[in-house]
């Protein structure tokens, strides 16, 4: 019987591994020696990961993975190529996009629709920018095209000269070029070459997509999509977008999977509105996933609770990073509070014991005067390890 190598020799040796340098075998040094192991450029160990010294996951808006595909999907005429054309011209004009700052590398964003023609995403881009408002100059940061052939050959040779924040295909149901959708090898397989583009080029690449028949009558889930498990298992983030029952301007943004956001973040809705122009924004309310199902009371508006408690305290700290743009910047209170009302999408009386929760956590401090009523706040930056 073949002996097992991993037992002790006959002699009472131990076994002892090999390695192979310079194509000879070798016996290994004990596993704890500081030996220099050449490495091919695909791998890296644990030490180098370590010392690339990344604290959190950047997300491009503070919501979609900066690198990696996602999907935005939902049923037909809610307004899916509306709110992501409204993305990619924030990206090009580097603007807010529902509340949530620019933070993005290059400012510039390609959509590629199969559904409509020039003349109509002419039409829609200066509808929308009436609201929007991003500059002539930088309009010229929102490329666009309607031709789909060789698509991953075209995303090749202009991401080679203009490296892009985002990729925005408008319709994944266009592009597929696979026998049978619901083919997880063969979803994966077609996906694959997008992923690839995303982290060569460090970018965000966004499908937009379907969701099933009468799946509207269920509450808002990653489930939903048309198709294949491998979609939703290959994408970072899947946003549902749907209407409201009763308001024909409103809209569900449905945060259904999000692999670096807070659970908080995937329970409930953001309802947006949707004004003359075609482009959306935050209303202030949310509504439980369950209540958007059919026979909920989403005509209630049900208010998830908003706390503290309801973020990491990393989320906290990068919105005082991004709010306090230096240490000498001071807030009022109500200033402050109407930052907190807009991120995290509360009212006035949460947004106190935001302030009253970062006061007791050391993050800021606040300037008044004893027994005065003008609250004036500022930054810790060495209570939150920031260096302006």
């Amino acid at each position: 019987m073949e002996k097992n190598p991993m037992q002790s020799s006959q002699n009472g040796g131990d076994y002892k591994p090999q390695v192979v340098v310079n194509n000879e075998k070798t016996e290994s040094a004990s596993l704890d020696a500081n030996i220099e192991l050449k490495l091919p450029p695909c791998i890296t160990d644990g030490s180098q990961l370590i010392d690339m010294q990344i604290e959190e996951i950047s997300k491009l808006f503070g919501l979609f993975p900066m690198v990696g595909l996602w999907f935005l999907v939902g049923a037909s005429d809610t307004g899916k190529s509306m709110i992501l054309r409204q993305l990619a011209l924030s990206v090009a004009g580097q603007i807010d996009f529902l509340g949530n700052q620019f933070n993005g590398k290059h400012g510039r964003a390609l959509y590629i629709s199969t559904e409509d023609d020039k003349m109509s995403i002419a039409f829609l881009v200066r509808k929308q920018n009436q609201t929007l408002k991003v500059p002539k100059d930088k309009l010229k940061n929102f490329l666009c095209t309607t031709d789909s052939d060789n698509l991953i050959e075209i995303l090749r040779s202009v991401l080679e000269d203009l490296p892009v924040d985002l990729i925005v295909l408008d319709a994944f149901g266009d592009l597929y070029t696979a026998k049978d959708l619901n083919q997880n090898n063969q979803v994966r397989q077609f996906l694959q070459p997008f992923s690839d583009i995303a982290i060569k080029y460090e970018c965000s690449v966004c499908f937009l997509h379907h969701t099933g028949k009468r799946t509207e009558e269920l509450a808002p889930s990653k489930n939903n999509v048309i198709g294949s498990q491998a979609i939703e298992a290959k994408s970072r983030c899947v946003i549902e977008f749907r209407k409201d029952s009763f308001e024909s301007n409103l809209r569900h943004f449905c945060i259904v999977k999000a692999n670096y956001l807070a659970e908080s973040e995937k329970v409930a809705s953001y309802v947006l509105r949707m004004d003359e122009n075609l482009c959306f924004d935050i209303t202030g309310d949310r509504v439980d996933f369950e209540n958007l199902k059919s026979g909920g009371k989403n005509g209630e508006t049900k208010k998830v609770k908003i706390s503290p408690s309801s973020y990491e305290d990393k989320t906290h700290i990068q919105f005082l990073k991004d709010t306090f743009q230096s240490v000498d910047t001071i807030y009022t209170k109500g200033n402050l509070g109407e930052k907190i009302e807009i991120r995290f999408v509360c009212s006035d009386k949460p947004a106190r014991e935001f302030i009253k929760y970062y006061l007791k956590k050391g993050w800021i401090k606040n300037l008044a005067k004893p027994n005065c009523n003008r609250h004036k706040y500022s930054i810790i930056p060495e209570q939150i390890k920031i260096d302006f």
